[in-house]
């Protein structure tokens, strides 16, 4: 399945996978919206799967959004993948 990115109101919503194939995508649309906006919410509620490319990429903007001072939110659920990588938890 590919990856849609559609946007509502300010918030970038993906649907379909992020993996090897669509992570150069998302990468390359996060970057531009970076040198655009001061504030990017992405909403993975949609997202069915993503692998390691996926997560590195996520990973890779939100470092980007911190030297940028672009404040970069991510919403959605049941994502263990990334979960680790930012350091969430359930106990917050």
């Amino acid at each position: 399945m590919s990856l849609i990115i559609t946007e509502n109101n300010g918030t970038f919503f993906l649907n379909g996978n992020i993996n090897a194939e669509t992570s150069k995508l998302l990468k390359n649309h996060l970057e531009s919206l970076l040198d655009q906006k001061n504030q990017i919410t992405i909403n993975l509620e949609a997202v069915t799967h993503i692998n390691y490319n996926g997560v590195v990429v996520l990973k890779s903007i939100y470092n980007t959004a911190l030297q940028q001072n672009v404040t970069l939110l991510i919403a959605g659920k049941g994502h263990k993948e990334i979960n680790g990588v930012f350091g969430y938890n359930k106990s917050a």
